[in-house]
């Protein structure tokens, strides 16, 4: 299931609203996926969900053309496999800011051209190496070519080039076979709900519009709530760089030095959005 699949069930539930997400998953990938209901998806362009955390399992000995399980062989290695000091060590180079190149089958742009389509015509294109910060790697377990790690990053880092630099560094070739993102910002796998239990009760969705907010917030009194409704300028506020206005827990705006980006409410008890979907 893809993040556009998600979606859509998610939009058919809610009767067509619009609804946005935060970032795909691969197809084969699983775990939190982010959402932003209606007007809320005006927040994603601010919101801070960095960083982001991973756990998955490395293959040493096989390399694929798509860096995961569902690609087609590319490349062998052989034993003796890496030990758990070894994956320890090589992982200390991956740790930090760096440059790393995007996977053949990804969304990545060369020339209006979308990579994944290139490879499945039998293509390779010459991506550009891109900005790769990883926090923390850390290594679980290991299981004769089998490694279990989880990882912390910022935004845009692919795991699964992330594993194939692993396994250079350890003089094999290596694929990402699993992977599960537990966590998006302040959203972990633990406050989510599954898309099944979701539509059944609407567990696990979050109103707290504060969690994506990472500006100030200014708070406006009952008669520059209506004015604000009206997109004109409350009497007596003043801001400074992108803020939200706000009637205690109801965002009500949007704005910055230009004066109003969005106004979110339609009317007395209306409030955003945006929670996790596991």
């Amino acid at each position: 299931m893809t993040a556009h699949d998600v979606v859509a069930r998610v939009r058919r539930s809610l009767g067509g609203e619009r609804v946005g997400h935060t970032g795909t998953l691969d197809p084969d990938a699983a775990g939190v996926l982010v959402l932003a209901v209606g007007r809320a998806r005006h927040l994603l362009a601010w919101a801070d969900l960095v960083p982001k955390q991973y756990w998955g399992r490395a293959v040493c000995g096989v390399g694929t053309d798509s860096l995961d399980a569902a690609g087609a062989w590319v490349a062998r290695s052989d034993p003796p496999w890496p030990r758990r000091c070894d994956w320890e060590r090589a992982s200390r180079w991956l740790v930090g800011a760096g440059l790393s190149v995007p996977p053949q089958v990804s969304a990545k742009q060369v020339g209006g051209r979308r990579a994944y389509d290139a490879a499945r015509e039998g293509e390779r294109l010459w991506l550009k190496p891109v900005r790769a910060v990883v926090h923390s790697l850390v290594v679980h377990a290991v299981e004769g070519n089998v490694a279990t790690f989880s990882a912390t990053t910022g935004s845009g880092v692919y795991v699964r080039a992330l594993v194939r630099d692993w396994g250079l560094l350890l003089g094999h070739a290596a694929h990402l076979s699993t992977l599960i993102r537990t966590q998006v910002g302040p959203f972990h796998a633990g406050a989510a709900a599954t898309l099944e239990e979701w539509e059944a009760t609407r567990a696990g969705w979050d109103d707290r519009w504060q969690l994506v907010w990472p500006g100030p917030v200014v708070g406006v009194s009952p008669g520059d709530r209506e004015r604000i409704l009206r997109g004109q300028r409350p009497v007596g506020v003043s801001w400074r760089g992108p803020t939200a206005l706000a009637d205690g827990p109801t965002l009500l705006a949007v704005v910055d030095d230009s004066g109003f980006r969005h106004v979110f409410s339609d009317g007395p008890g209306w409030t955003s959005g945006a929670g996790p979907v596991s």
